[in-house]
C-alpha cells in the first residue's frame, strides 16, 4: 500500500524472515508536461527505461512533491495515483484551477531481497550515487569517493565489500573502455582527477554504487 511519510530515518532494516529491505534513492525521471493529456509520470517504467535499477516487486512506496518535500502527498492539493503496484501517476486533467497542472512529483520504494532469506550474511547493493560534479582546472576533477558521499548526507557502509562505478553519459561501459585514468575501488570508492586525464583534460561525470 502508499505511504504518506515523507521521511524516513533507517535505511536498512531486517525483517522477521532475515533478508534486508532497503529503501531506493528518490526517482525523479520526468518533468510534468503542458495541456490535456498531460502531466507527471513516475511509474515503474518509465524509472527502468531512464536506466535506474528498481526492484521488479516493491514491498512499500512513498511518493511526494518536489517543492514540498515535508509536506504529506494527500495534503497538497492533487489528485494523484501513489500505488505500490506501479509507480505514480498525476494528470493534468484530474487537477482543479484555471491553469490545471500537475506538480513535479519525486517517488522511491522499498525492495526486500528474499532470495538471501536463508543466508548466514546478506549483502545488498546500495542505489548508484552522484554527489559531485566535474569541476575545471588541473586541480579538479569528479569525486564520488565513499568519504564525501557520507559527507553529503547519503546513507552508505564506511567498509564496502564490493564496488561498481560508470560514467553518468555512458552507463554500462566498462571504465577500461573510457579511456579515462580513474580510481574505483572498495577502500577510497571513485577519484577522477583532470590532470591525470588526455585531451581534453577534465574528468567525466560518475557515479558509483557499493555492496554492503
Amino acid at each position: 500500500m502508499a505511504e504518506d511519510i515523507t521521511t524516513v530515518s533507517p535505511t536498512t532494516f531486517t525483517t522477521t524472515c532475515g533478508y534486508p529491505c532497503v529503501w531506493s534513492q528518490w526517482f525523479d525521471t520526468t518533468f510534468p508536461t503542458l495541456g490535456t493529456p498531460g502531466g507527471d509520470s513516475e511509474t515503474y517504467n518509465n524509472i527502468r527505461a531512464e536506466g535506474h535499477d528498481i526492484c521488479e516487486k516493491p514491498s512499500k512506496i512513498q511518493c511526494r512533491a518536489e517543492k514540498y518535500p515535508n509536506v504529506s502527498i494527500s495534503q497538497v492539493g492533487q489528485v494523484v495515483q501513489c500505488n505500490v503496484a506501479e509507480g505514480l501517476t498525476c494528470r493534468n486533467e484530474d487537477q482543479s484551477g484555471k491553469f490545471p497542472l500537475c506538480f513535479n512529483y519525486q517517488v522511491r520504494v522499498l525492495c526486500c531481497d528474499e532470495n538471501l532469506c536463508t543466508s548466514k550474511s546478506t549483502t545488498i547493493w546500495s542505489p548508484w550515487y552522484n554527489v559531485d560534479y566535474p569541476q575545471f582546472g588541473p586541480g579538479g576533477g569528479d569525486n564520488e569517493s565513499i568519504k564525501k558521499i557520507l559527507e553529503s548526507g547519503k546513507h552508505i557502509c564506511e567498509k564496502p565489500v564490493d564496488v561498481m562505478c560508470q560514467a553518468v553519459r555512458y552507463p554500462g561501459v566498462p571504465l577500461s573502455e573510457l579511456g579515462q585514468d580513474v580510481e574505483c575501488n572498495t577502500k577510497v570508492g571513485l577519484i577522477c582527477q583532470n590532470k591525470d586525464q588526455g585531451i581534453p583534460p577534465i574528468c567525466l561525470d560518475y557515479e558509483i554504487k557499493v555492496k554492503c
